[in-house]
């Protein structure tokens, strides 16, 4: 039960700032949406390779930190501000195969040897064999150390229960709220194709996991204590029926919408708090 988060260009100070968040007497915002920010880069799509922890960790992420810390605009067409998966996705992935990187594998390459911008290394998604290119000018290499990631870590939300998040204003949540309330932007892996959904009006909520199909990596942007959703179908917001994060993801921005989706905070849960739920999983994020 773990978000990650990652400093771009951070310096001490801010990432304390960032990890202690708001003074005690302070109220967290109701809503944040960081997807809004001048920094956040559009919606991409990976296409046939399975470069989401990429595209989460540097696409995303990165983009968004510096470009945050920097005071750059990515809400461009262009790709001479955005970093390239391609470089994160290329030199950490399984040898020999196109199979999936790991978060740990890809902070490292960030933090030890940066990254290059998309211009720099263009991603192609639509040849599943691209993986096999690797960045062999050293030019590229001594830019990529221009940009380097200072420090990453983990969120732990679970408090050695099965539920520890009892509701929107849970105490376990705020540390990634503060997070993000102060900017910045986490990535976690969870199992996609497992999703079940309700609605929120007219928005789509993840409430549950229904399995361990899909094995995917995405990003959390911001988050709502206000969506409320009636999950179980009995006209009544119910406790775990109420709170959700917004999620951005690597599927074309004609996915759910616009490329976002909501995770409800129940879903953190390895126990529904949803009344009436049949459904006991273990947690949405791995």
């Amino acid at each position: 039960q773990e978000v990650i988060d990652s400093s771009s260009s951070i310096d001490e100070d801010n990432q304390i700032m960032a990890l202690s968040g708001t003074a005690a007497s302070e109220v967290l915002p109701s809503s944040v949406d960081n997807s809004l920010l001048n920094a956040f880069p559009s919606i991409k799509y990976q296409g046939k390779q399975g470069s989401c922890v990429a595209f989460s960790t540097t696409y995303y992420q990165m983009t968004h930190m510096t470009a945050l810390m920097k005071g750059w605009n990515t809400k461009n067409d262009g790709f001479t501000d955005k970093f390239s998966p391609k470089w994160t996705y290329n030199l950490t992935k399984y040898a020999g195969s196109g199979a999936a990187t790991t978060f740990p594998a890809a902070f490292e390459l960030l933090k030890n040897s940066g990254c290059v911008f998309w211009s720099d290394l263009p991603y192609n998604g639509n040849d599943e064999t691209d993986y096999k290119s690797w960045p062999t000018d050293r030019n590229l290499w001594e830019k990529a150390l221009n940009y380097k990631i200072d420090k990453m870590g983990y969120i732990d939300f679970s408090d050695g229960t099965e539920t520890p998040i009892e509701n929107e204003h849970d105490e376990s949540l705020n540390t990634i709220k503060k997070m993000l309330a102060n900017g910045y932007v986490l990535t976690f892996g969870t199992h996609v194709e497992s999703w079940t959904y309700c609605l929120a009006g007219d928005e789509r909520v993840c409430y549950m996991l229904s399995g361990s199909e899909g094995p995917h990596a995405m990003t959390i942007v911001g988050y709502s204590d206000d969506l409320t959703f009636d999950a179980n179908l009995n006209g009544t917001i119910d406790p775990g029926e109420k709170g959700a994060f917004k999620i951005a993801n690597s599927y074309e921005d004609e996915w759910i919408s616009g490329g976002y989706v909501w995770l409800a905070y129940d879903a953190l849960n390895k126990v529904p708090k949803i009344p009436s739920n049949p459904n006991i999983y273990r947690g949405i994020i791995t």
